[in-house]
């Protein structure tokens, strides 16, 4: 139904307590993050975790979760369903795997890419958004309805984008996690330490 953390991808990976991650943490978006992993524990929703996402983990730190529900992590007990989307895309699955996405190289006869992920790419070609762009085409590709995310920057980009693109607009949402509760009419949860 929805991609794996990506929380891990944005808010965690300031685990020097940047602002960014001060000003989450004093947010209620960790009660819904604990609503929504409570959501996978009872399977009223599905977890999944995108590989793209997972080989970023591979060579982080894994504390980020824990510490915010005592010696437990916050996604105890969930279990994750993998999507390797690079089995799906043969002839462009290099550009993908390299986890760069160059704008100006991603036409001709090489990479054979939808015409909608090349306008995304070019709309969305800032730094920090280039290895969103892989999870957000994963979650397309993967007809994955939700992308979780707490980039603010990134869900004002990809909602300009896709207000005017027509028909090159993604399937895929990009929610916080306060958003995604409010659709499904959740209430957050205090998180038990």
């Amino acid at each position: 139904m929805w991609t794996s953390w990506k929380e891990r991808d944005t808010a965690f990976r300031h685990l020097s307590k940047s602002e960014d991650f001060q000003v989450f943490e004093k947010t209620e978006e960790m009660s819904f993050c604990f609503a929504i992993c409570e959501a996978f524990r009872t399977g009223d929703l599905r977890a999944i975790q995108l590989e793209s996402i997972g080989r970023e983990q591979a060579g982080a730190k894994n504390i980020h979760l824990s510490r915010h529900h005592g010696h437990l992590r916050l996604d105890y007990g969930v279990s994750y369903e993998l999507f390797d989307f690079l089995d799906l895309i043969e002839e462009s699955g290099e550009l993908f795997r390299r986890m760069s996405i160059d704008s100006t190289s991603i036409v001709g006869p090489k990479y054979q890419i939808d015409t909608k992920y090349v306008t995304l790419i070019r709309h969305l070609s800032g730094k920090s958004h280039k290895k969103d762009l892989i999870h957000i085409i994963a979650c397309d590709i993967g007809n994955i309805e939700v992308f979780l995310t707490i980039d603010q920057k990134l869900i004002n980009a990809f909602s300009t984008y896709q207000s005017r693109k027509g028909v090159y607009r993604l399937n895929v949402k990009l929610l916080t996690p306060r958003e995604l509760c409010s659709h499904l009419k959740m209430a957050p949860i205090n998180i038990p330490f």
